[in-house]
């Protein structure tokens, strides 16, 4: 059974590209969020979630607190957070304060965000 990866962006278009990439040439199953608050809703509602990718800056909730949220659940707290971000070293520091396993930044091509994955996933 493939892996699920949570995706978690409020740009469509990036949020149909990282679901392509990681379906297609990834072979994984995804689920999508256009929020922090969705993402969190999702987990809660089904918890089959193997890994999330997050974005750092939405609206209603942005990543990082969907990130401490998620830590903040035992339940949770092993799941693997990736947070993305055009932000540089700043938001790279921030997201790994509140808990997020790595980061890349953005935008990202297929090969690095798979082999990023994969060694959260294997």
């Amino acid at each position: 059974m493939a892996k699920k990866i949570l995706v978690v962006d409020d740009v469509p278009a990036l949020l149909r590209t990282g679901k392509m990439i990681l379906e297609r040439k990834g072979g994984y199953e995804v689920a999508t969020a256009n929020n922090g608050q969705e993402g969190l809703d999702y987990l809660v509602a089904n918890g089959d979630v193997d890994l999330v990718l997050t974005d750092h800056f939405m609206p209603v909730m942005d990543g990082l607190e969907l990130t401490r949220r998620i830590r903040a659940d035992s339940k949770y707290a092993s799941l693997p957070v990736i947070m993305c971000s055009g932000g540089g070293t700043t938001c790279r520091e921030e997201a790994l304060v509140a808990g997020a396993d790595n980061f890349l930044e953005k935008p990202y091509a297929a090969k690095p965000l798979l082999e990023l994955i994969a060694t959260y996933l294997q």
